[in-house]
């Protein structure tokens, strides 16, 4: 419709334009024509005039002057009557030009109209072809249209509701650190009793001799948590701290492996109104192992003692547990001071106090008291005692259902097999090694894992020095299928120990490709290794290995 109505007005626009120009055209033509033919017939026949009456007033008449003015006259009639009938023709002539200028604006009228009557309904028949040909699809497009502008309006209605429960859900999230917030770093929003539980039980476990695992470094999750810990006491004056302020100072510094300030607010802990005195023991007890890792093993020594003597007649279980864990400490520091003797009767203490509680608590400190002594009397190159200790453990524990019992027999198992091997008592020691197998070679845990890669690496052993190289070979392929791709050091160094020992038996055998390429892949493994045992493997790999080339 809106092309049909701009044709209209075009045609219109038209018709205006050429009346325009039909009357501009026509007026000036006339009046210019009047202009000029007019007064100059019409001062020819007043000069005529004046002559005759000048001559008729100045000069007396004679004949030839009279037949002059006669002629004159019949002139001045002629010019007269040739005036009056130019006068005629310019009055017909002004008739018909207007009649023209009159006649181009109809005829451009009449243009202009037929031209609106023709093009006005075929404009209109073309817009409604257009219209049935495009109805159906701007149909659609309409439609599309609002069913865009519907998922539109569902969508602002639902980001608006998720803006809404996000909202109440941070309203209600700050609501309950608000509740939550106390002065006392016990109620403090980090949650830092797990954090100080992880950090008692990697103490305790760095402590233990019986393993070869090295000392674990807290996460940098832990260490953060108890750095903020540490920067929010800052700020709190130390006369108004608590215990447990205290002794959460001491395990931010352990964090920092900063164990002498450990083992100092330890002591502040103890000092300090501890709730219990279960709490009081625990603070003394950690801070006497700071010292140990400080190196100052005497006054660690000391720090259990008074232990023992405090709360040897206690009834409550965890100061006795308390008194167990003192014990087993104290025997552990003692073997690093090389008093063997002194060490072996702490544990064998421990065995007789404690010994025959139900207690898992207890349970665990005399098989650990066990194993270390049974350590201690390897060093003293008393096999056959040590190998009793062994048995006396896996005898108390092979049945049991509990992790830290599990790995106590795993690890008897293990250090006795290691034993037999010494005494070149290799059957023994194949049958020893083929226990732990049967009992753990699915477990999960990485002390009983650990067990596991020990045991394969040594049963290699075993059967290499039994002659059985092709066994030995496999055995150690194992160990590289199984445990290749694991992070722990305790299961890499197996590892390369395995493949060491794998090129050492392939050039035995004179199989020296295979065995360089043994060689090889220690190095390809663990050449950029940081841990000094594994520098170690390596180093022998490579001197294998050149040996080999020059052979």
């Amino acid at each position: 419709m809106g092309w049909e109505n701009a044709r209209r007005i075009f045609c219109l626009a038209w018709t205006a334009c050429l009346i325009f120009a039909a009357v501009c055209a026509s007026t000036p033509a006339i009046a210019a024509a009047q202009g000029s033919a007019q007064p100059t017939m019409e001062t020819r026949a007043a000069l005529l005039e004046r002559d005759v009456a000048d001559l008729r007033a100045n000069a007396p008449l004679a004949p030839q002057a009279s037949k002059d003015m006669v002629r004159i006259e019949a002139q001045q009639h002629e010019v007269n009557a040739r005036v009056e009938d130019l006068k005629a023709r310019f009055a017909d002539f002004t008739f018909y030009a207007s009649l023209v200028g009159l006649c181009l604006p109809l005829l451009g009228i009449g243009v202009g109209l037929a031209a609106y009557l023709t093009v006005g309904p075929k404009a209109k028949v073309a817009a409604e072809a257009w219209m049935d040909e495009h109805a159906a699809q701007l149909q659609k497009r309409i439609e599309g249209l609002e069913g865009e502008e519907r998922k539109n309006a569902e969508s602002m209605r639902q980001l608006r509701q998720t803006v809404l429960d996000q909202c109440e859900a941070t309203r209600k999230e700050v609501a309950q650190i608000a509740q939550g917030a106390k002065e006392s770093i016990g109620g403090h929003v980090f949650e830092v009793e797990e954090v100080m539980k992880r950090f008692k039980d990697q103490m305790n476990a760095d402590k233990s001799p019986t393993g070869t695992r090295v000392a674990t470094e807290p996460s940098t999750s832990d260490q953060k948590t108890m750095k903020q810990v540490e920067d929010e006491l800052r700020a709190k004056p130390e006369k108004d701290y608590t215990a447990n302020d205290w002794g959460a100072r001491a395990f931010a510094a352990y964090a920092e492996r900063a164990f002498e300030r450990a083992a100092f607010y330890f002591q502040q802990a103890a000092d300090a109104s501890a709730e219990t005195p279960v709490d009081s023991a625990s603070y003394l007890h950690n801070r006497a192992v700071m010292l140990g890792e400080a190196g100052r093993y005497t006054e660690e020594i000391t720090i259990y003692d008074d232990l023992v003597r405090r709360f040897e007649q206690a009834s409550e279980l965890d100061l006795r547990v308390q008194v167990a864990e003192a014990l087993v400490n104290k025997g552990i520091t003692l073997g690093i001071l090389m008093r063997s003797d002194e060490e072996i009767a702490v544990y064998d203490d421990v065995v007789t106090r404690f010994g025959d509680a139900p207690e898992l608590a207890f349970r665990e400190q005399v098989a650990k008291a066990l194993l270390n002594k049974g350590v201690t009397l390897g060093n003293l190159n008393r096999s056959e005692e040590e190998i009793a200790v062994y048995d006396v453990i896996i005898a108390r524990n092979l049945e049991a259902s509990e992790v830290v019992l599990r790995e106590a027999v795993a690890r008897a198992l293990v250090n006795k097999g290691v034993v037999l091997g010494v005494l070149n008592r290799d059957e023994e020691a194949l049958t020893v090694h083929n226990v732990v197998l049967e009992r753990f070679a699915d477990a999960s845990d990485i002390a009983l894992r650990e067990a596991v890669a020990r045991t394969l690496f040594n049963q290699g052993v075993a059967l290499g020095r039994l002659n059985r190289d092709e066994e030995a070979i496999v055995v150690y392929d194992a160990v590289v299928a199984r445990f290749a791709a694991e992070p722990e050091f305790v299961l890499r160094e197996q590892v390369a120990r395995a493949l060491y020992n794998k090129g050492v038996v392939l050039r035995n055998l004179n199989r020296k490709e295979e065995a360089s390429a043994a060689l090889d892949e220690v190095v390809r493994r663990f050449g950029h290794s940081a841990e000094d045992v594994l520098k170690e493997i390596v180093n022998d790999a490579i001197k294998k290995r050149d040996a080999l080339k020059g052979e």
